[in-house]
This record gives structure tokens, sequence and C-alpha cells, in this order.
């Protein structure tokens, strides 16, 4: 929408009368006074924020990601217990080949998917930083639109009467 005025010469009547035509082209036909703009930046309508389930979800996975097969093997068994630890001790030692390869491929999974997580938690914050800081500007430019309107109206009644 072009409109175009010279500072020295305005005039209320010309600036209603070509907005009026700039908003019937646009097939506009309201009230200027009666046009309210929507307030799509309530509180209400927030989506992406952190959660307190994500951020226990988040502890979680820093607490976790590290899975080690070097754990402590016991027995509750009196007599033979010694026995069967020994023999556990013995089988991991045989399969540690086979399972280090495996353990380690997932720790670096684990990490990874942490890492994500952790980046993606940050970015969800600062987008709701984000997210406020435009919508305080929002509510201020529309609150400077419906001041602007209300002064339009008032020169819009002043001229008509």
């Amino acid at each position: 929408m072009d409109i175009e005025f010279n500072d020295e010469t305005i005039k209320v009547e010309d600036i209603i009368r070509k907005m009026k035509t700039e908003l019937s082209k646009n097939n506009i036909n309201e009230d200027i006074g009666n046009i309210k703009l929507p307030n799509h930046f309530d509180e209400s309508d927030r989506h992406g924020s952190v959660t307190p389930e994500l951020k226990i979800a988040l502890e979680q996975l820093n607490r976790s990601w590290n899975n080690s097969i070097e754990y402590e093997i016991s027995s509750h068994r009196r007599y033979i217990g010694p026995m069967i630890v020994l023999g556990k001790r013995v089988v991991r030692k045989f399969l540690r080949w086979y399972i280090n390869p495996i353990t380690h491929s997932q720790a670096e999974f684990n990490a990874s998917v942490t890492r994500a997580m952790s980046a993606m938690v940050k970015q969800i914050e600062l987008n709701e930083k984000s997210y406020s800081e435009l919508r305080n500007e929002m509510k201020e430019l529309v609150r400077t639109n419906e001041e602007l309107v209300k002064q339009i109206n008032k020169m819009y009644i002043k001229e008509n009467r």
C-alpha cells in the first residue's frame, strides 16, 4: 500500500479518503475506528518451552550416557561364591574382544545423543527468550497502532463535524 503525503499540506480528509480507497482495494470495508488487531502473542500461545520432564530426562542422560562392562563381579553364596566369581571373570576376559567394540559404539552413540539433547535444550531456551522479546515488542507495536487509530478517528470525527 503506497500512500504518500506532503508534510507541509497534510489534510485529514485526504488521509482518510486515501486510506478508505486503499482499504476498499483490499476488500476491507470496516469502519477504521472499529478495527481490532488480533493479539497472537498471549502467554497461552507458548510452544517449545523447556518442560520439567525434558530437564529431568536430560539430567538422566548426562548421568548415564557412559555404560561400562567393568563392574564388580560378586556372589552371595558363601562356599561356592569365590569359584563363581572366578568363572565369571574368566568368561568376561574371553568375551572382552567381542563385547568391548559393542559397548564402545553404544557409549559413543549415547554421548552423541546427550550432546544433541543438550544443544536442543539450549536452543529452545534461546528461542524462548527471543520469542518473549519479540512478543513484548509486538505488544508495544499493537499499542502504538491502536493509539494511532484512535488519533485518526478523533481527527476524522473533528473533520466530519
